[in-house]
């Protein structure tokens, strides 16, 4: 399913971050409408997926995530209150998520599985 679609089906969407996104600071000033407090993230672990140098802007290179069965990466989860506000987190974090491309984190592509928010 398109994840735009969700928000029209008022189904909630949820990102994963780690890095700038584990805080309210590093969320807001993105452009999103939403304004983000320490009560909307919830720490937690993503089972299945691994951190490692794929993502790539111009010549530099980032941690990205790609899936890996046995491994667990942590962070947080956060609503994404609209399609504005998602979009607006794909730019900032340098991701197409409306083509199925990405330039760096692959958001979009992927459909979480298992999640363990313990």
């Amino acid at each position: 399913m398109d994840i735009i679609k969700l928000f029209e089906l008022d189904i909630p969407v949820y990102a994963f971050g780690y890095g700038s996104l584990m805080y309210p600071d590093g969320i807001n000033g993105r452009g999103m409408l939403y304004t983000y407090t320490e009560d909307d993230l919830d720490i937690g672990y993503l089972k299945g997926w691994e951190r490692d140098m794929t993502a790539r802007w111009g010549r530099n290179r980032y941690y990205g995530i790609t899936t890996k069965s046995d491994n667990v990466i942590n962070g947080v989860f956060f609503p994404v209150h609209s399609a504005y506000d998602l979009g607006m987190l794909s730019i900032s974090e340098g991701t197409d998520m409306y083509d199925g491309t990405a330039r760096n984190y692959c958001a979009g592509k992927y459909t979480l599985s298992y999640l363990d928010k313990s």
